[in-house]
């Protein structure tokens, strides 16, 4: 599970939400791959946090390295490491890919006497 607004509160359990398509909450067809990406439960939390705060909050990799926990009495803490931020644009390019090659795809697959007759 990944946050897409960032800066909001932290959800909470006596809050009612209401769950929307992601294509009612945007039309980014890469941040739609990465959701897909997220759902297989394969990818680093952290990892895939950053990356959605990158492609649905516009945030650059710089801010998303520059954040950190403000913790009292204790050192700021940063959200992510190096090695998470470096998986998160490699997640980013994945998305990407598997965006465009969705776009590519024909919209209905064709039919077998289709394909033949098209040679």
């Amino acid at each position: 599970m990944v946050c897409l607004e960032h800066g909001k509160k932290e959800p909470h359990p006596r809050v009612e939400y209401k769950l929307i398509p992601v294509t009612e909450f945007s039309d980014n067809a890469t941040l739609h791959e990465l959701l897909k990406l997220v759902g297989t439960g394969k990818l680093n939390q952290q990892a895939a946090q950053a990356a959605a705060w990158h492609l649905a909050n516009d945030m650059s990799w710089e801010e998303l390295a520059s954040k950190k926990y403000e913790r009292v009495r204790a050192a700021d803490t940063p959200y992510f490491s190096r090695a998470q931020l470096f998986a998160a644009q490699n997640i980013v390019t994945a998305s990407k890919q598997l965006a465009e090659a969705e776009e590519n795809e024909p919209a209905e697959p064709r039919s077998v006497r289709d394909r033949v007759s098209s040679r």
